[in-house]
């Protein structure tokens, strides 16, 4: 195993740790990706509702320790998700939560040490929670420090995981909008060609109307002439119109009217 974790360059000793864990919880985790990335919070009640469900009847030694605390960190990020979702929330109280999830498995977890330790898909999660209530917080210098951070630790290989590469296309958009906030429109460009460059590679179109968003809004803010950044910004719109999300469309058109007097098709 150790030999094999050299040649796939991944810790397989430790991936292997996940799947002893019953596999509904990892479906749990696939389901919580796509609530973030919509921001759907009726979705969230029924994941949490579904999850209550699936183990309120099952007894403590059903589980192993290891087991158990996956299933207590769970209840933690879903309760942190939705404290972000409300936006009147303590966002410090916010991100508390999400660093208390992490403890479960990373007991001597700290935020200003979080760079030494080694993370797996479901604790990078909640790293780039913690990452987005530093966001929220308008501290997006701390943001992008994880963010950048969390790049380093992905797996870019064309055989990696969906969810894995999903979760780096999610880092480089929000890196790029934290870059927007604080008027680096270069590195905010640079990211989202980095995030669209991966998208075309790994033939994806998660998140990719975010990405070319933020790339039409940066070139405009660059002085690049109406033709290029309205190109960005109207492959953005369509992209949402051919997954069928014609409401956010629209809502994107409204917004980019209204914020920068921006008319796209």
């Amino acid at each position: 195993m150790n030999k094999l974790s050299i040649f796939f360059k991944k810790d397989l000793l430790h991936e292997l740790a996940h799947y002893n864990t019953d596999r509904t919880l990892l479906n749990y985790y696939d389901r919580i990706d796509n609530i973030i990335n919509s921001y759907n919070l009726e979705e969230l009640i029924k994941l949490s509702d579904d999850f209550e469900s699936h183990f309120k009847n099952k007894l403590p030694f059903d589980f192993s320790l290891y087991e158990s605390k996956l299933i207590k960190q769970f209840k933690l990020i879903v309760k942190g998700i939705e404290s972000l979702f409300k936006r009147n929330e303590d966002i410090k109280k916010t991100q508390n939560i999400f660093i208390k999830s992490l403890k479960y498995t990373k007991q001597d977890f700290k935020l200003d040490t979080f760079k030494n330790f080694n993370y797996n898909l479901f604790e990078i999660r909640i790293l780039l929670l913690i990452a987005i209530t530093f966001k929220r917080d308008k501290s997006y210098q701390k943001s992008n420090k994880i963010l950048k951070f969390i790049l380093t630790t992905l797996n870019f290989d064309s055989e990696t995981l969906l969810n894995e590469k999903k979760l780096i296309i999610k880092v480089f958009s929000n890196i790029s909008y934290n870059y927007h906030h604080i008027d680096a429109h270069k590195n905010a460009l640079k990211y989202a060609n980095n995030g669209i460059k991966y998208c075309r590679e790994q033939d994806i179109m998660y998140a990719l109307n975010h990405l070319y968003y933020r790339k039409g809004i940066a070139e405009y803010f660059l002085g690049e002439n109406e033709e290029t950044y309205k190109d960005s910004l109207n492959k953005a719109i369509h992209i949402l119109e051919i997954k069928g999300y014609d409401e956010l469309a629209n809502k994107y058109k409204e917004i980019t009217k209204n914020r920068y007097n921006i008319e796209l098709n």
